[in-house]
């Protein structure tokens, strides 16, 4: 394993492992050139062909392009036989360590949110006739901005149309490895296994048994078991996807998609026939109690009552009363009423959770190679507050604060201007800041006008849930369950929400 320090192609300098595995390590390292960070994929074969498959394969995945998936940058073969793929460093959290630090699996609604762009970068990758061969938690990085991301193309092959790669030893990882990862070649039903394999561990928190286990007669307990909360819908689609014999799997990465988004649907239709339903059941309580005065029996619902006495003759003989002029809402006299206005709403002003932000644990600040298409400067536009610009702008908090020295996050004003940090930038670290709070005696003044919104609205690179509601005129917790959002930061760019 390579140690920190170390120069390779002398332009990389390790800087340190990010993990390791049978078929290989991945390190971060720093592009001394460019002063940037990469990921280095490192992998040994001393077989001369092995080696120029690799620069082919190497070459095509540096022409990939897709916003779920880690751009190739570089790649080089020492003369000891280790081949290093260079690729673009994602930050965030892997899968496995994000259900193991909560200790529990992920909701459904999240998995439907990160998988649903993991099984989009999948069948990009299909398309492109590349089979990733080693689809697990730990590649699966969620970022800051909640955007899953499928990396680590150490062990992936390049395949002709609908046919299958050799292999010479197992590839994959316990667990995920589909079974002819163990005796043979592969193909995009391979990647279908390793999909349903690591769904079953996002949604249960446990790994899968081992194909040979399978083989042997292991039995896969049906995730339902283990998480009440998973919808039989797609628990029969994680089932279906972790079929021992590949025939009887899902035939390509679309029909998971569509069985996945069945789920969805049927959401879709119980809210509405709920809503329905409550409907027709208010109705018929109002027809009915419009029929019946006072509910229960209708015998003792009207009180007896006594006869009055017959009026003395004298009452007959008093003159009629006079007849009341008439008139009538037109009448000059009587102009009729102005039309009743109704008080303007006044909506409650929205305020983001505190945050803190810029603690990262001593290591530089690095701005990724991709940012945002802000202008710089950047000039506070109404109803922005400081995590939505960091959002707009594809930067981190940290990242912000850094390239703004004796910023106040909280004390953001309109027309402001903020630079924002560009691509290659590194930053030491910075002291962390609370923000999202607001001093008890400010008032925010800058609200937008609500509505307007489209229906379902379609969440926009640097919305958030608060802007959102504000933007169309609702509430937070309106919004959240409405739409079944577990928390206010898991939306991401192209979600459609309905606005209630």
């Amino acid at each position: 394993m390579l140690t920190s320090g170390t120069l390779l192609q002398n332009r990389y300098r390790i800087i340190q492992p990010l993990g390791s595995g049978g078929q290989g390590a991945v390190y971060l390292a720093q592009h001394l050139g460019l002063n940037t960070y990469v990921a280095i994929k490192e992998s040994f074969s001393n077989d001369p062909h092995s080696n120029a498959q690799f620069q082919t394969e190497a070459n095509l995945l540096a022409h990939l392009s897709h916003p779920n998936l880690p751009r190739v940058t570089d790649f080089f073969i020492e003369p000891n036989g280790a081949r290093y793929l260079v690729m673009e460093y994602v930050q965030g959290e892997n899968l496995e360590a994000l259900v193991q630090q909560r200790g529990a699996p992920i909701s459904e609604n999240e998995a439907l949110n990160w998988f649903r762009q993991i099984f989009d970068a999948v069948k990009y990758l299909h398309t492109n006739h590349v089979i990733h061969r080693d689809i697990k938690p730990q590649n699966i990085i969620i970022t800051p901005q909640h955007r899953a991301v499928l990396v680590d193309f150490g062990i992936a092959k390049v395949m002709a149309s609908g046919a299958l790669t050799g292999a010479s030893m197992r590839f994959g990882s316990p667990g995920y490895a589909s079974p002819e990862q163990y005796s043979g070649g592969t193909n995009e039903r391979s990647d279908i296994y390793s999909l349903g394999a690591t769904l079953y561990f996002a949604l249960t928190g446990q790994t899968p048994p081992e194909a040979p286990m399978r083989a042997a007669g292991t039995k896969v307990i049906p995730p339902r078991q283990l998480n009440a909360g998973i919808s039989q819908n797609v628990e029969r689609a994680v089932l279906k996807a972790m079929e021992m014999n590949s025939g009887q799997r899902f035939g390509s990465i679309q029909e998971l998609t569509n069985a996945w988004q069945i789920r969805l649907t049927n959401n879709r239709m119980f809210a509405i026939a709920g809503f329905v339903s409550t409907a027709i059941l208010l109705l018929g309580f109002f027809l009915v109690t419009r029929a019946l005065p006072i509910w229960g029996n209708t015998a003792a619902t009207y009180p007896t009552l006594n006869v009055l006495p017959t009026p003395p003759a004298i009452a007959t003989s008093l003159p009629p009363s006079p007849t009341p002029p008439k008139t009538d809402a037109i009448s000059p006299t009587h102009p009729p009423l102005p039309p009743t206005v109704a008080p303007p709403l006044i909506e409650p002003t929205l305020l983001p959770t505190p945050t803190t932000v810029g603690d990262t644990g001593g290591i530089p600040i690095l701005v990724p190679a991709i940012a945002g298409e802000c202008p710089n400067p950047y000039t506070v536009q109404r109803g922005e507050w400081f995590l939505s610009i960091a959002r707009k702008c594809g930067v981190t908090p940290q990242e912000l604060l850094a390239a703004n020295p004796g910023l106040n996050p909280n004390a953001l004003r309109l027309g402001q201007t903020i630079r924002i940090p560009q691509p290659g930038e590194v930053f030491p670290t910075i002291t962390p800041q609370t923000i999202g709070t607001v001093p008890a005696d400010d008032t925010i003044t800058e609200v937008p006008s609500t509505g307007g919104c489209s229906n379902p609205y379609t969440v926009e690179r640097g919305d958030t849930i608060n802007s959102i509601a504000r933007k169309c005129g609702t509430t937070v917790e309106a919004l959240m369950q409405t739409n079944g959002i577990p928390a206010p930061e898991y939306i991401f760019p192209g979600q459609h929400l309905r606005i209630p």
